[in-house]
């Protein structure tokens, strides 16, 4: 499958070259726009996009930031959330930029929703400011206790952009930063059930409350 990488591993390929220009000519795919932005980082990434398979990112902030970045108003982006550290979420340099990037596009009128799994009744009061701060940007908050989940089989962390035909999902919860893009139907039908069926157990959280 790699031949063309065992063979010269410069960007100069002409092999290489051509899958890169395959990848910009797919205009608005937003798996092809996530491979192109992280060119240095795999040329393993570049290949199987160019493929149309799944990619594997190992920065979950920018593989969701930037087809966020794509939706326009009215177009959904419904989100199950492990991050629960208020740390990560209030110091972080790439979760800023994807943060800063959730302010913008809820104000553009994209549809964002955020579930937060909690670990604990504990983290309710820990992730106060967090949800505060995200439901006054105008983000659908909610959160559910892991132990109500404890029935359902489901990816600990993922999106789902119906509009891009896109799910990113977390396949680890002991890896939370290592993710895969894909644009499976099938997955995409699993993961809306696996959504709807959270939201049963999830409370609305509300600003002060």
């Amino acid at each position: 499958m790699f031949s063309f990488l065992k063979k010269n591993r410069n960007y100069d390929n002409p092999e290489f070259l051509d899958q890169v220009e395959i990848l910009k000519a797919r205009g608005e795919d937003p798996i092809a726009k996530i491979a192109l932005n992280n060119l240095k980082k795999t040329e393993m990434m570049i290949d199987h996009a160019g493929k149309g398979q799944e990619i594997i990112i190992t920065d979950m902030y920018e593989a969701n930031r930037i087809p966020l970045e794509m939706l326009n108003k009215g177009d959904a982006f419904l989100g199950i959330s492990a991050i629960i550290n208020p740390l990560d979420w209030a110091h972080d340099e790439e979760l800023q930029k994807y943060k800063d990037t959730n302010a913008a596009q809820a104000k553009k009128g994209v549809d964002i929703e955020r579930t937060f799994v909690l670990q604990s009744p504990r983290d309710i009061d820990s992730m106060r400011a967090i949800m505060d701060e995200q439901s006054a940007m105008g983000i659908s908050v909610r959160y559910v206790l892991e132990d109500d989940l404890k029935s359902l089989s489901y990816f600990p962390d993922f999106t789902i952009m119906p509009s891009l035909n896109l799910v990113i999902y977390v396949p680890n919860l002991n890896n939370l930063t290592t993710c895969i893009a894909t644009c499976d139907a099938d997955l995409m039908s699993e993961l809306m059930k696996d959504y709807e069926t959270v939201q049963k157990y999830a409370t609305t959280w509300n600003c002060n409350e």
